[in-house]
């Protein structure tokens, strides 16, 4: 029985009415209709998003001699960083004024979504991980018969449950806007790449360099990327705050 349709839909639907619902007191209109605008196009902008990252980075190849199933997202092929960036540019369409306060509601919701995600991934038997000899190991039908690493389950740990403590933890240092999204960005690059040492690389692409798999340069490029993001977001809001002082 394919239940990927059913379930991922499940937690499209749910990041959406979780971004829909979420209130955010430092926004200055909290009305429905703003949320519900906000929401369409955070939407919009992470599947769309997801789904070309994912067709021009992972299997160009296959996409341009099938170019009809570049609209069939419900047979898989999504990408986060691709999510992740449609999801940052709409929300800054939508609204520049308040583009860090929903990015950080965004943040938020991710640390519920995604583990939901993963272990979806799990139970749909996908993005297995490397044979291993360790007790824990599951057999996935898909890969063969030999056990494999559970690296949805890690994944779904250190993306929802591991993420909300470090957060929690550092939540006296992250007072400005976009603090929440940033930090959580750096650390979900940080997780995944430490994660994706135990998980099969995606067959089309391979290994990179030997050692390493798409997902992990990306999520270097992430970290590089962010990490300066919130540099300079932070020295511009100082600058600000000295100026109106």
């Amino acid at each position: 029985m394919n239940i990927n349709f059913s379930w991922y839909g499940l937690v499209y639907a749910l990041g959406f009415v979780l971004f829909l619902i979420k209130q955010n007191p430092k926004n200055d209109d909290n009305s429905f209709y703003y949320r519900l605008y906000i929401s369409i196009y955070a939407a919009i902008g992470a599947i769309v998003g997801g789904r070309l990252f994912y067709i021009f980075c992972y299997e160009p190849d296959y996409y341009i001699h099938h170019l009809l199933e570049c609209f069939q997202i419900y047979k898989g092929g999504m990408s986060f960083h691709g999510g992740l960036i449609g999801l940052s540019a709409a929300v800054f369409l939508a609204d520049k004024k308040n583009f860090w306060n929903n990015l950080d509601k965004a943040a938020l919701i991710a640390i519920v979504v995604l583990p939901i995600g993963r272990i979806v991934n799990f139970i749909n038997g996908e993005l297995w991980g490397t044979p291993t000899t360790l007790p824990w190991g599951v057999v996935f039908l898909g890969a063969d018969f030999q056990p494999r690493h559970p690296v949805q389950i890690y994944e779904a740990v250190f993306e929802g449950p591991f993420a909300a403590l470090v957060i929690y933890a550092l939540k006296n240092k992250l007072s400005k806007s976009g603090d929440i999204a940033c930090a959580y960005s750096i650390f979900y690059a940080l997780a995944r790449f430490i994660t994706e040492f135990f998980r099969e690389p995606d067959i089309p692409v391979g290994y990179i360099l030997t050692f390493f798999s798409l997902g992990q340069i990306l999520c270097l490029i992430q970290l590089i990327v962010i990490s300066i993001i919130f540099k300079y977001k932070n020295t511009k809001q100082k600058a600000i705050c000295r100026k109106s002082d």
